[in-house]
């Protein structure tokens, strides 16, 4: 009986999920970047990773991001420079503290470790 609630609960929940989107893409026709159209992106986002038995934290995740991304055009330069730069900067932080680290190591004592 409990898993009966539970299923009907959820589908209960998707339903009003699924209504909310119609209604704020289609006849409130969203075309900018609003309050009310990064949350129905991100919540059809969440709704479509855990019908397709994604982890809700997970979704969770993506949805976040996909609501984040939601006004970005192609043509913004800069940000597309500024998180080049960023990921570079962290991918260069990861590469050099393990190797600074290597490179306190005597050569003869890593070669003769097993």
């Amino acid at each position: 009986m409990t898993l009966l609630i539970g299923a009907l609960t959820l589908g209960l929940i998707l339903a009003l999920l699924a209504l909310g989107v119609y209604v704020s893409f289609r006849i409130f026709n969203i075309p900018d970047m609003t309050a009310e159209g990064t949350v129905t992106l991100g919540a059809s986002v969440a709704a479509a990773m855990m019908i397709h038995g994604y982890n809700p934290v997970l979704s969770t995740a993506a949805a976040t991001i996909a609501g984040m991304l939601y006004g970005i055009q192609s043509t913004d330069i800069g940000l597309f420079v500024g998180a080049t730069v960023s990921l570079i900067a962290v991918a260069l932080v990861a590469a050099l503290l393990p190797a600074r680290r290597a490179m306190r190591v005597d050569p003869m004592i890593a070669l003769r470790y097993e």
